[in-house]
């Protein structure tokens, strides 16, 4: 009998743009932020200049790239979030979801954070875009349908929230994130006792 074609097996590559942004993350791991250049990063992830700066022309554009891939993977995770679970528990799992993916380069992302809060208003901008649009990710995750004022007022608290919690995960050093997750609970559920004394409630319809 003939035997059929040999399949060779391929090494999977990885795409410029990964070794980019895992090239950046390796250097802010270490390197305060502000003191990086893209020739740094281009050096460390072994790529001429030109090329590096012809996929990512600011540092600001390479970050946008870092924040999509920590949103598909929340995308996929989040999918496990269970909705017969209440509105406070689904946003805990949500915001541990992301803080769990952050973690794989957190001393990277301390660095980053740093930077932005300390940076030029574009930096500060877009950050604040990006902070917008993972809120609102969450939020699509834990199955909150409304817009309008409604959403905004959650968009806000939920930033509110997810910004103090993200303090306490950075100098969590709880091998756990024990320090993280109660202080997480503890903001969700005073959250919750002032929303549920407002005379109309913006998150009625959301349990």
């Amino acid at each position: 009998m003939a035997n059929g074609p040999i399949k060779k097996r391929s090494k999977r590559r990885k795409k410029p743009s990964q070794d980019g942004v895992e090239a950046a993350l390796r250097l802010a791991g270490k390197i305060p932020w502000n003191h990086i250049s893209l020739a740094d990063i281009a050096a460390e992830a072994r790529m001429p200049e030109d090329d590096f700066k012809a996929l990512f022309p600011t540092k600001l554009s390479l970050l946008e790239t870092y924040g999509k891939q920590v949103d598909e993977r929340v995308e996929t995770r989040g999918k496990s979030i269970s909705m017969d679970e209440n509105m406070k528990d689904r946003l805990f799992e949500a915001i541990m979801i992301r803080l769990d993916i952050l973690g794989d380069h957190r001393d990277a992302v301390a660095s980053i954070i740093r930077a932005t809060l300390r940076g030029n208003p574009k930096t500060i901008t877009a950050g604040a875009s990006a902070l917008r649009r993972a809120m609102a990710q969450l939020l699509d995750l834990c199955g909150e349908p409304s817009s309008g004022l409604c959403r905004q007022f959650k968009l806000r608290a939920l930033g509110l929230i997810y910004f103090y919690v993200l303090r306490v995960w950075l100098a969590d050093d709880t091998p756990d994130t024990g320090k993280t997750m109660a202080a997480l609970d503890k903001a969700l559920a005073r959250a919750e006792t002032i929303i549920n004394s407002l005379p109309t409630n913006p998150l009625r319809g959301a349990q």
